[in-house]
């Protein structure tokens, strides 16, 4: 299984999610199958990696995507990632496609 190292901001984007879900760690723990201490030891940065399709789970609980670009992680919204998809290449910079 594809580890991908936490960032403190991964980890914040995460907390602040679930939270503005009024969500709690139990839920989620249940939801991923966890017990509540071994997400709460992920959720509060005692862990320094986690299983990609794991993080992915974590995401779509909460509504967010996990965009995995080599050596960067980017979480955003579902909304913010079907924009993203939508670009036309015509107007990427040529460099790019």
């Amino acid at each position: 299984m594809d580890k991908v190292w936490w960032t403190n901001g991964m980890r914040k984007t995460l907390r602040k999610r679930r939270e503005q879900l009024g969500v709690t760690q139990v839920e989620m723990a249940k939801r991923l199958k966890w017990s509540q201490a071994h997400f709460q030891r992920h959720e509060q940065g005692r862990t320094d990696s986690i299983d990609l399709k794991v993080l992915r789970k974590w995401c779509a609980v909460i509504d967010l995507v996990a965009n995995y670009i080599p050596a960067e992680l980017e979480i955003v919204t579902k909304e913010h990632h079907e924009n993203m998809m939508a670009i036309d290449p015509a107007e990427l910079p040529q460099e790019i496609i």
